[in-house]
């Protein structure tokens, strides 16, 4: 039976890889680092026991799955903003139908007794289930025809670190996440109906965690004017209308409030966990010695240009999506580990592209910042205040966060050469064209 099982796999995963050998090569460069960073990982954590486990995901080991099971239990009344909680009313709609598996006589409790209810446990294994499946399917679609490459991408994806950060948080960003790649996989499509559930897709997206919202801009790309109006009154109209099923206006102040809140609690709490331009800036103090908790808003200029440069200097698609993920990344003053999510979506796209300049080295860079990093804290940092920080730095963090920036700009000197090289061709062929029209 087992034999079988395997021959039958092996015909699966084992077809004929239907690309050249440079683009057969990314693949492996990306799947095989990847996937060597995360044994590592594990590794060491069985050989010390799991205390190493904190130098990636949170360095509370009490509080796993809280982001889910704390806005759970902030759904039992009628305003889930009592807490100034920071979440699109979309996401407590979510929550409020996940919340219907809770029994009548569980009521009055915390977050932390829904995470022991088996109800409550079932709700949220069901949830992260179907996110997982519908991830291992939108992977597989996309790298079809690439021989075993079909199986090992998706393996080394979901079992990357942002993904399992994401799991273990119990952060509702892998809902918008998905929805933001179904938006990705369906946008431009020939077919009118099915370019529109994709805006619906990135509408929920958007309706969740806002910043998805930027993605609309490819739309605009494609100078389908209408249908972006559309893409925009849909937006507005699935972000706002939720909120009235609350408190209406009251609850979006409060929101705005709770983002505001829990920003600044986490810039007090350390550098660990953000991959913010910000807090890019502030480490760089760090290692001087200075602490600063804010950075002056002038220096988001920085992100916001490179951003901008990325996505009009290149034409590939994947290039472009980069330039929005990152800024969605790098513009908050707080960007938790489990945003790095959205980086999934130019890599995948980036694998189905024909090798390019640079690409071995993006390839390199996608697999640094999809690594679960077993690398130690930077105490040179985290002590500068006199007690460690809650979210202390580690060298991991800190190489992924100079990979990103290393990445943004190589990104803007490959669009420059492109550009370069574009103009160097059309002056070719005017001169061609010049030497064969007859003199008189």
């Amino acid at each position: 039976m087992i034999k079988k099982w395997i021959e039958m796999m092996y015909v699966k995963f084992s077809g004929e890889f239907n690309m050249n050998i440079s683009q057969k090569k990314k693949y492996q460069i990306f799947v095989w680092i990847t996937i060597s960073i995360n044994i590592v990982f594990w590794g060491v954590a069985m050989i010390t026991r799991g205390n190493t486990l904190d130098l990636y995901f949170s360095c509370d080991p009490t509080n796993s799955y809280m982001d889910y099971f704390n806005m759970l239990s902030n759904i039992e009344g009628l305003d889930p903003y009592y807490a100034n909680a920071n979440y699109p009313a979309l996401a407590f709609v979510v929550w409020r139908i996940l919340y219907r598996m809770v029994p009548w006589n569980a009521l009055n409790i915390d977050g932390f007794f829904l995470r022991d209810a088996m109800a409550a446990q079932l709700g949220f294994i069901l949830f992260n289930i179907t996110c997982i499946l519908l991830l291992w399917e939108i992977i597989k679609f996309y790298s079809k025809d690439t021989g075993i490459y079909t199986l090992l991408l998706p393996v080394s994806i979901i079992f990357s670190g942002p993904v399992l950060f994401t799991i273990e948080r119990g952060n509702i960003i892998i809902l918008a996440f998905l929805f933001s790649f179904l938006f990705i996989v369906f946008y431009d499509s020939e077919k009118k109906q099915i370019r529109y559930f994709a805006y619906f897709c990135l509408a929920i997206a958007a309706g969740i965690k806002m910043y998805p919202a930027l993605l609309g801009m490819l739309v605009l790309s494609k100078k389908r004017y209408k249908e972006s109006v559309f893409l925009v009154i849909l937006g507005i109209v699935t972000f706002v209308v939720p909120f009235f099923a609350f408190d209406g206006i009251d609850s979006f102040l409060t929101m705005l409030n709770g983002i505001s809140i829990s920003s600044s609690d986490g810039l007090a709490l350390g550098f660990g966990f953000n991959f913010s331009f910000g807090n890019l800036i502030r480490t760089l103090y760090g290692l001087t010695g200075e602490y600063i908790e804010e950075v002056s808003s002038i220096i988001y200029l920085i992100p916001f240009l490179v951003c901008i440069l990325i996505y009009l200097l290149n034409t590939d698609i994947w290039k472009k999506v980069f330039a929005l993920i990152i800024f969605m990344i790098w513009i908050p003053s707080f960007s938790y580990t489990y945003v790095l999510i959205f980086m999934i979506i130019p890599l995948v796209l980036f694998l189905k592209t024909e090798k390019k300049r640079n690409d071995y080295l993006y390839a390199v860079f996608f697999a640094v910042i999809m690594g679960t990093w077993c690398l130690p804290k930077l105490n040179q940092v985290n002590f500068l205040k006199g007690e460690e920080f809650k979210f202390y730095l580690t060298y991991g963090t800190i190489l992924v966060n100079i990979v990103i920036a290393l990445f943004s700009l190589l990104l803007i000197m490959d669009g420059v050469y492109n550009i370069f090289q574009r103009k160097k061709g059309e002056n070719k062929q005017d001169n061609e064209k010049n030497r064969k029209i007859p003199h008189k």
